[in-house]
């Protein structure tokens, strides 16, 4: 079901921004159906963990870009090739440690909910195509927030670095 994907194109290194602690984001899109544009933000902090957050290019200035839905029927393949290009990093860093977390952004609709669809899909996402003998895997619903942690890595920095990033995923939205 999620062999599928778009070919990805690397755009662009971007330095670190703000005062926050991240070291830089690396930029990537994808052409998707119907020409819809998406972009892929990779976004490096300490201790080899990285986030990864796309949107639709369309939405890129948009408070709401991590939210919008393109209405395309397109969902399988574009998260297919999200999740391809992270499974491809963690592969190229398994070496240096290199871990990944995100946050299933929730709609306006869930707020009352005990986790976001997306939390939901992406877990079963990570279960089914990320092999739990080769990393961890741990989440923090309550956040919406997923983690794919390399046993080469210092799990409690690993954990403290994704508390600082997602403290200022949120304080973003």
């Amino acid at each position: 079901m999620f062999d599928s994907t778009y070919e990805v194109f690397k755009v662009s290194r971007l330095g670190a921004f703000g005062r926050d602690f991240h070291k830089e984001v690396l930029l990537y899109r994808f052409d998707a159906k119907e020409g819809e544009r998406y972009l892929i933000y990779v976004t490096e902090y300490p201790e080899n963990f990285f986030t990864i957050d796309f949107c639709r290019n369309k939405s890129r200035n948009s408070k709401n870009k991590w939210t919008e839905i393109s209405g395309l029927s397109d969902a399988v393949k574009v998260l297919s090739t999200v999740t391809h290009l992270m499974i491809d990093l963690l592969k190229a860093g398994y070496e240096e440690g290199v871990c990944f977390g995100f946050i299933g952004a929730r709609m306006d609709s869930e707020e009352d909910q005990e986790t976001s669809k997306r939390f939901r899909v992406y877990r079963k996402i990570m279960l089914n195509l990320i092999d739990r003998n080769a990393f961890y895997h741990l989440e923090d619903p309550s956040i919406d927030a997923y983690l794919i942690v390399n046993p080469k890595a210092d799990l409690n920095k690993v954990l403290t670095t994704a508390r600082h990033a997602f403290a200022k995923e949120n304080e973003e939205e």
